[in-house]
């Protein structure tokens, strides 16, 4: 039995009852920023997918993967990146650019990306950007409410809406079926990295627990997830240090360990070259009256 998804083309109802019953999002942050072109510093990529309206100023935002592009957004204008694209930042307006955004993982089976299936497009102009706007906002509006399951349930609808708008413009890639109908084979696996992802790569087990050997178990982890179970545990602990970042008061020393990096500077240098900016740095921003504000 299967059922008819975009252009024709079909999914078990066995794939769509796992989509149904495991499709969720973990919100990590917001930020409304006022930055300057010195703020950015060179090439750099996020753990989860980043939506970002622009408020105030024009921007260019070179992208070099897949495929490469440039595009220029200015005021009422969105941008989507997802975690495979790295992005090079610069305003083309003078002075600064204003901007506000989200940081959230959409999920299947507690870590694989749901938009990772689907061509979405990066820029949304004024008109497209509207639907957007309008979630976005009701994710940084829930900031007030005092009460912590409101705040909660009010951000986890809110980035369900923009999500529903995200794949309301979005066409499915053409081997998402075949990657689909192999998705349900790796859900333990999944769940192994997504539990110990603070811990070394142990591939022997991720493969037992796949029934596949360790040779055959990475080529149909990337196929089937779009990246290799390396930088899957990767952007687990970018991930996990974002929020760690944003929430907890520990040392980014400390943090770095209990996301997998027992050197300090090793973290910092990775989450550096990731996301654009120091630990401190993003730290530092989420301080401001804004999350995620920097001048």
């Amino acid at each position: 039995m299967h059922v008819v998804y975009y252009c024709g083309m079909t999914i078990s109802a066995q794939m769509a009852k796992l989509i149904e019953d495991t499709l969720d999002c973990r919100f990590r942050s917001d930020f409304e920023m006022n930055v300057g072109q010195s703020h950015f510093t060179g090439w750099s990529s996020f753990p989860t997918p980043v939506v970002s309206l622009m408020l105030r100023g024009e921007m260019e935002t070179t992208l070099r993967g897949p495929p490469r592009q440039t595009v220029r957004w200015g005021p009422g204008e969105a941008i989507c990146l997802l975690p495979e694209m790295s992005r090079l930042n610069n305003i083309v307006s003078g002075g600064t650019v204003r901007y506000l955004g989200v940081f959230v993982a959409f999920e299947m089976l507690s870590g694989v990306d749901p938009l990772s299936f689907f061509n979405i497009p990066v820029l949304y102009r004024q008109d497209a950007a509207e639907p957007i706007a309008l979630a976005l906002r009701k994710i940084m509006a829930a900031r007030a409410l005092s009460d912590p399951f409101q705040k909660a349930a009010a951000r986890q609808a809110s980035c369900m809406e923009l999500l529903h708008v995200l794949l309301a413009s979005a066409t499915m890639r053409a081997d998402a079926p075949q990657r689909l109908s192999g998705l349900g084979r790796l859900a333990e696996s999944v769940a192994h990295l997504r539990e110990n992802y603070a811990r070394a790569l142990d591939v022997d087990r991720l493969a037992r627990l796949a029934h596949l050997s360790p040779s055959r178990f990475y080529p149909v982890f990337k196929t089937i997830v779009g990246c290799s179970p390396g930088e899957f545990i990767h952007r687990l602990r970018l991930d996990a240090a974002v929020a760690m970042l944003a929430k907890d008061d520990l040392t980014i020393a400390e943090i770095g360990q209990q996301v997998g990096w027992n050197d300090p500077f090793h973290f910092s240098r990775t989450f550096k070259r990731f996301m654009g900016m120091s630990p401190k740095a993003y730290r530092d921003g989420l301080q401001g009256p804004f999350a995620g504000h920097v001048d």
